[in-house]
């Protein structure tokens, strides 16, 4: 699945891994970098949990097994942090030119996106809709993204934190940064883990930063951070040292947190 980021919503954000080596000269760039559009769910009135997580597991994902047109569409659910058992849903998109050409800002969906996706899937996002709607909404940029190997086939949880550029950092900076020596650091996964790096092109959030972790396989967050703040003796011992130690510190001197919110896949029941 190329060029995708499977957030199981990021849902999460993020349910497919982008597929960048690294380095910058192997990113994408302009409007050819890959897209998520990240939406906040609302359940309608009378829709429970177990009916809306069934659809989402069932119908929504088998429609969406494999992408159409480079489209996919995913729902992920918050379990730690401050959007905990709400629902977001992701769609990803190859590129912000196909984001573009399908729903310019300001308008409608178009007759391209009509024929090249709309067609293939209008009855089953008739039916999401149905079951919830759409409270608010950011399109992210990719900027990078650690390769998953799994290309988007193992569940991955996403822990998702709002970044804010300090004092005096720009964001050509920022991105050289980003594109440059965080990339090389992380362009395998550590451990299972992996990093993306996300900014606002549309809505709500449009201008702001967002880095999101990358738990592969989802089982691994418990495995590593049984608390949002105890962290256990294998995460300690075998995987915190293996981490790009200046990496870390020099995106930290760049960009602070402010809060985060934990979201995993919605899987059929056993």
């Amino acid at each position: 699945m190329r060029n995708l980021l499977l957030l199981g919503v990021l849902s999460i954000l993020f349910l497919c891994g982008c597929q960048f080596m690294g380095g910058s000269r192997d990113l994408p760039t302009g409007d050819d970098r890959p897209l998520v559009g990240i939406h906040d769910l609302a359940l309608r009135e009378g829709v429970t949990e177990e009916q809306f997580e069934a659809f989402v597991a069932g119908p929504l994902r088998e429609a969406f097994r494999e992408p159409v047109n480079g489209v996919s569409v995913g729902v992920s659910k918050c379990d730690r942090g401050e959007s905990v058992g709400q629902y977001q849903m992701g769609w990803f998109l190859e590129s912000v030119a196909q984001r573009d050409s399908y729903f310019p800002e300001g308008g409608e969906a178009t007759d391209l996106y009509e024929e090249e996706v709309g067609q293939h899937v209008g009855e089953i996002m008739s039916q999401l809709f149905s079951l919830c709607q759409s409270t608010g909404f950011t399109d992210y940029v990719v900027v990078f993204a650690t390769p998953d190997p799994s290309e988007g086939q193992v569940p991955a949880l996403y822990g998702s934190h709002k970044l804010e550029l300090r004092d005096g950092v720009t964001e050509g900076a920022f991105e050289e940064f980003i594109t440059g020596d965080y990339a090389k650091a992380w362009s395998k996964e550590i451990k299972g883990c992996g990093n993306i790096i996300l900014k606002g092109d549309r809505g709500e959030r449009a201008g702001k930063y967002t880095i999101v972790h990358r738990f592969r396989p989802w089982t691994l967050r418990d495995q590593y951070i049984p608390e949002p703040s105890r962290l256990s003796e294998e995460w300690t011992n075998e995987v915190e040292p293996l981490l790009p130690e200046e990496a870390g510190n020099r995106l930290r001197e760049m960009a602070g947190r402010d809060g985060f919110s934990d979201w995993g896949p919605i899987l059929p029941k056993e």
